[in-house]
């Protein structure tokens, strides 16, 4: 056997028409008929109509036919299916301390496939064993005579299972469905091949794509200079992010090949029927490509890595793994700012010599250190209806104490202290109020048990934490809120139209901070007293001015917008943006105040969620 582990040797060796895929039909018969196995023909057949093991014509048959189903139009729709697979599997994480891959990275490919072909979401777990057993064919010489027939009736169960399913119905074509329509010159795909491509999928993008997502993480984690730079512009660098774990830690690390000819590899003399090992995780490390290899630099330019193959048999799925590792990096960070690896050392996967990926990665949320509280009315269980209010930036949950006398008995008001880093302690660089979302829904557990109506309130900062607790409420499934009610900020889709407020230094900060102030402030006239929550107050500035809004569907409920008629730094077209989120009802009103509205705008606005609450009650008595 040839060994070839430079990036030219490997990258020329994989684009050669001389070099042939065809190995393991060859190994599966050999170790058939050692074990005395007498009849691996579907084996076989399977083999030799998958696109990783074809060569030309089958292949280019083959290829044009798949490439009719993994087209970027149709990944880019599977989108809002990952992001809920995604979430509900990140739900599930409840202590400080959980182990990533068993959460998220190896159940994720095999969910998110089970969705596109419109396979029962109960059925998932054993199809995942299944595949495990199938993928033992692609090793067969390692096998025991049980383990190679348990894998052969793996396939023949599998095959069977996929020729008589029928998708369900949904606004995205199944990937079965996507297959039986796919023709080249006039002919498509029999009902064993669509078979044969579906296990197929779950046997090369399963342990691959859990594979590239334990790595990037533990290889973020492990530098967090690189995480830093990551998250300060992620559009750029979290893309990034993923190809220089493929390249650092490629997934697939070895593949194989025969010359069907004699041949040339970068100078090396290739004899017909050799067999060549291509060494894909040394290519990606070669320092005459990669200057200073070993080392995980987001910034790295140069030749694209190879852990995706090159040629013709480059992988159809890369762009569907991306896509899976892109989404659940963004809401892992998202979901957990402040994580770490929990553990010195990972556990890295002994079963296969050719994959590269993590069996066990313990993460530490620290949750904790978010410190949302919410101070919950004593008197919920007796109130009608429920209102939860949420401060601006430098508020807490004592802006809210004089609301409860306002709103009357029959409305509970809970008031929600925002996350708030201490004197002396470092801000993180980057957080985002999405992040906050799960936990905030976690810890208004009465607002979503009763069945009482609420109404969610939130000024400032403040109402981008209520719209994104609406939003979290909607993805559990929890009815809606009576209204949402905000004030005194531009909708979320509006970016900002100056200079972010928690990166100007601290005099300009103070002064820009008494501007858009109308009442007199202790805080704001005593400078020794802004210097010590100069720090918190940065960290909550920076949630608002770092806010990134992703598209969802409006939600189910009213939205009411105030402003006041003096505020400084809010335009009228940008409250009005508001009623894009909503597919109710939407009021928009200019009260008395400047940013923050005097006591006849407060009651102005105190009234109307009062009238709200109140119509929701007789509604829900109705």
């Amino acid at each position: 056997t040839l060994v070839l582990a430079s990036y030219p040797e490997v990258s020329a060796a994989l684009k050669s028409r001389a070099l042939s895929v065809d190995l393991i039909p060859q190994a599966i018969a050999r170790h058939a008929a050692k074990v005395g196995v007498p009849d691996t023909s579907q084996a076989q057949r399977f083999i030799r109509n998958s696109l990783v093991f074809t060569d030309n014509p089958a292949h280019v048959r083959l290829r044009r036919l798949m490439g009719q189903v993994f087209t970027p139009t149709t990944l880019e729709a599977l989108v809002p299916r990952i992001q809920k697979t995604i979430n509900e599997l990140l739900n599930t994480v409840k202590g400080e301390q959980f182990d990533l891959i068993a959460t998220l990275a190896q159940p994720l490919p095999t969910r998110v496939l089970c969705n596109w072909l419109g396979v029962d979401a109960s059925h998932g777990p054993q199809i995942a064993i299944k595949i495990s057993q199938v993928r033992l064919l692609l090793d067969p010489g390692l096998n025991s005579r049980a383990q190679f027939e348990s894998a052969l009736a793996a396939l023949a169960e599998l095959t069977a299972y996929f020729v008589a399913h029928k998708p369900a119905t949904s606004v995205v074509p199944s990937l079965q469905d996507q297959l039986r329509a796919a023709r080249f010159e006039g002919q498509g795909l029999s009902d064993e091949e669509v078979a044969f491509a579906c296990v197929m999928s779950f046997v090369a993008g399963g342990e691959t794509t859990q594979a590239l997502l334990g790595n990037v993480v533990y290889q973020l984690l492990s530098h967090p200079g690189q995480l830093q730079l990551m998250r300060s512009q992620p559009s750029r660098y979290l893309p990034a992010a993923i190809e220089e774990s493929v390249r650092h830690e490629a997934p697939l690390q070895l593949t194989k090949r025969v010359a069907i000819e004699a041949t040339e590899i970068e100078g090396a003399t290739v004899a017909a029927g050799e067999q060549i090992l291509l060494c894909i995780g040394g290519a990606n490390r070669d320092p005459d490509v990669f200057p200073e290899p070993a080392q995980f630099d987001l910034t790295r330019q140069g030749r694209p890595h190879a852990g995706f193959g090159h040629g013709m048999h480059v992988c159809i799925g890369g762009a569907l793994a991306r896509m899976q590792a892109r989404i659940a990096l963004q809401s892992l960070l998202e979901r957990f700012p402040r994580i770490e690896l929990a553990a010195r050392e990972p556990v890295w996967q002994s079963r296969s010599l050719i994959l590269r990926g993590l069996d066990r990665l313990d993460l530490h949320t620290r949750a904790r250190t978010l410190q949302i509280m919410v101070r919950r009315d004593p008197d919920a269980s007796l109130a009608p209806s429920h209102l939860v209010c949420f401060p601006h930036a430098g508020g807490s949950a004592s802006t809210f104490a004089g609301w409860k006398e306002r709103m009357g008995g029959e409305v509970a008001v809970h008031r929600v202290q925002l996350p708030r880093v201490a004197p002396g302690q470092v801000p993180p660089a980057r957080r985002d109020v999405r992040a906050l979302a799960p936990e905030l829904a976690d810890s208004i557990s009465e607002v979503r048990t009763l069945t009482a109506p609420f109404v969610l309130y939130g000024h400032s900062l403040g109402a981008l934490v209520a719209f994104e607790l609406a939003r979290e409420l909607r993805r559990r499934g929890v009815r809606p809120p009576a209204a949402l009610v905000v004030s005194g900020r531009r909708a979320p889709a509006c970016g900002l139209r100056r200079e972010p407020l928690y990166m100007l230094p601290r005099d300009a900060l103070l002064l820009e901070l008494r501007q858009f102030k109308s009442l007199p402030d202790p805080v704001l006239g005593n400078e020794r007293w802004f210097d010590e929550i100069q720090n918190g107050l940065r960290s909550e500035l920076a949630l608002s001015d770092l806010y990134r809004y992703v598209a969802e569907a409006p939600l189910d409920c009213p939205i009411h917008a105030f402003m006041g008629s003096a505020d400084p730094i809010l335009e009228h077209d940008e409250l009005a943006a508001w009623g894009k989120e909503t597919t109710k009802e939407f009021q928009i009103e200019t009260v008395p105040g400047a940013h923050f509205l005097d006591d006849a705008g407060l009651l102005r606005l105190q009234a109307v969620i009062r009238g709200l609450l109140a119509c929701a009650r007789a509604g829900a008595a109705a």
